[in-house]
């Protein structure tokens, strides 16, 4: 009623829209912020409000035009290059994502961009850049991916055993031990040892085969 009364009071509407996120009601706010654009086209916080709600509810087709539009009319607008960014991030285009987030990173030191490029290159393959962007980070969000690249780039012995017969009645049990070596800062060395045993008829064979590989990440 309150609105209706005053149709011209952007702030009122703007109140409104806020009370209905506060209470998790996204899909009334974005309502609240869609007829505020309606009906004040140049009401650049009602559109920021739309398109973060649309971010909130994982909506990103809808989400990315909305900040397209807004980074279109103030191109050096942060907020709306780091949303671009992470709906590139959200929707596996990793590396695109971790180019828009170090451009935005040189320019001003910030934990969030900071966090959301080391999922990036983390999402992308590249753990260890990963690991070394997260470093500085503190808090729950930092300290879980950094637990996971750990792990990840640690040095690790594996071993797998299986057991197969066809329909010939052939039997093969065969061990398999790996060993993943991290030798440098974007190379690593892995080493396995296949050891099988064949049964048939009564009749049983002995093989073991031996594999070494090396790879290393350029860029």
């Amino acid at each position: 009623e309150e609105i209706a009364a005053r149709p011209q009071d952007r702030e009122l509407r703007h109140g409104l829209a806020e009370a209905l996120i506060s209470q998790n009601r996204l899909s009334e706010a974005l309502v609240a912020y869609r007829e505020q654009t309606a009906r004040f086209p140049d009401d650049v916080k009602a559109h920021k409000g739309e398109a973060r709600v649309l971010m909130w509810l994982e909506r990103h087709a809808e989400a990315r035009p909305a900040w397209q539009a807004i980074q279109s009319a103030a191109p050096t607008d942060r907020e709306a290059r780091f949303a671009l960014a992470r709906i590139d991030n959200q929707s596996g285009r990793h590396q695109e994502a971790a180019r828009q987030l170090r451009s935005l990173l040189s320019e001003k030191e910030d934990a969030g961009i900071r966090l959301e490029l080391a999922r990036a290159l983390r999402w992308s393959g590249d753990d260890r850049a990963a690991r070394e962007t997260v470093a500085p980070l503190k808090g729950k969000e930092a300290d879980e991916l950094r637990l996971v690249l750990n792990k990840s780039l640690q040095n690790r012995v594996t071993l797998t055993p299986e057991m197969s017969r066809d329909s010939d009645d052939l039997k093969v049990r065969s061990l398999t031990a790996q060993l993943n070596l991290q030798t440098g800062e974007s190379s690593d060395m892995e080493f396995s040892v296949r050891h099988a045993r064949l049964s048939q008829n009564g009749m049983d064979m002995n093989g073991r085969t031996w594999l070494l590989g090396y790879g290393t990440q350029f860029g």
